[in-house]
């Protein structure tokens, strides 16, 4: 559960922090800087971040950590309520079977 919470919330709120610090860390001649990317219906100049590496290779794993992560974001919520609901389910289940095996029913624990 804090996977999913941790990945679900770093990724929509710093997934340009990930990527920058894996790349300057593991990546051969990474580097980022900040581009102006327009204005926003204010008026205000919006920014954002470009990034390169030397090698090919390195713009390549970069890239595809991206759709990992952001794959991994939509997926993970959804497998653990999935797994949640299984879950209880099951307990629900064996919640029965014990009062079965006692004699007991709802109408009688009510």
């Amino acid at each position: 559960m804090v996977f999913v919470v941790f990945v679900s919330g770093y990724i929509f709120i710093g997934l340009n922090d990930v990527r920058n610090s894996i790349g300057e860390h593991h990546i051969e001649g990474y580097r980022h800087w900040t581009i102006e990317t327009g204005e926003n219906d204010n008026g205000e100049t919006t920014y954002g971040q470009d990034w390169t590496a030397d090698t090919a290779s390195g713009r390549r794993v970069l890239s595809i950590l991206q759709g990992v992560l952001l794959v991994l974001a939509m997926v993970c919520p959804v497998i653990t309520w999935k797994a949640l609901g299984s879950a209880i389910s099951q307990r629900e289940r064996q919640e029965e079977e014990y009062l079965a095996e006692i004699g007991q029913t709802e109408e009688k624990r009510l």
